[in-house]
């Protein structure tokens, strides 16, 4: 399968319109597609704060990924890559981001990294960076889905309520993998407020059924 992998950054800017940080993407688009405007776009990243997207990259969803026959721990590095027959590049472009303060991406000018670590200012950042890359890539009329795992359950809440309200643009029905849905609290499981403004009572794994090809 023909595709083209693009490694970039886009700078993120301030209310006074001063770049404050740097968001480092890998994205892979199929190159013997004529017009992107209608190709499904997903947009991938990771957990916690301080985790960049490379796990779920190359341990998932990229086009080739860590060769990991058997769940048990990983041998000694270099491991092998392999072609990923479980990507889905072959329905969707996908965009693998780094958020601030993770992989390649940080703070600029004055901005400090910590200051994008809270849930709405990691919120706010990403929002952002999918609006510049949606614009600069003709993908405001795509289906757009989000992926995340771990602590992405609660940016795929928090992005799905923000964007169509602060960035004009609506988001599919998104997909977590390994989501991690409740915190504990007094020895017994809560729901996050997050999760709950989606009206259910906690966000399954694979929320969303894989585009038919």
């Amino acid at each position: 399968m023909a595709y083209k992998a693009t490694a970039g950054t886009i700078f993120l800017k301030d209310d006074d319109g001063k770049p404050n940080a740097s968001i480092f993407y890998i994205a892979y688009t199929r190159s013997d597609v004529k017009d992107f405007s209608r190709r499904l776009l997903a947009c991938l990243y990771n957990g916690r704060p301080g985790s960049s997207s490379v796990w779920i990259h190359r341990g998932a969803f990229g086009p080739r990924r860590a060769d990991t026959p058997t769940p048990s721990p990983l041998p000694r590095r270099p491991t092998h890559v392999v072609d990923n027959g479980e990507s889905l590049i072959d329905v969707a472009d996908l965009v693998f981001i780094d958020p601030v303060g993770t992989g390649f991406s940080n703070a600029v000018g004055k901005a400090k990294d910590q200051d994008f670590w809270g849930i709405e200012q990691d919120v706010n950042s990403l929002a952002q960076f999918i609006t510049a890359y949606v614009s600069r890539n003709n993908g405001w009329n795509s289906p757009k889905f989000l992926i995340g795992e771990s602590y992405g359950t609660f940016r795929n809440a928090a992005l799905v309520n923000y964007l169509p309200w602060h960035a004009g643009d609506d988001v599919h029905p998104f997909w977590t993998s390994a989501p991690l849905s409740f915190f504990p609290s007094g020895g017994r499981p809560a729901l996050h407020p997050l999760l709950a403004q989606l009206g259910g009572h906690g966000v399954p794994p694979q929320a969303a059924p894989r585009p038919s090809r």
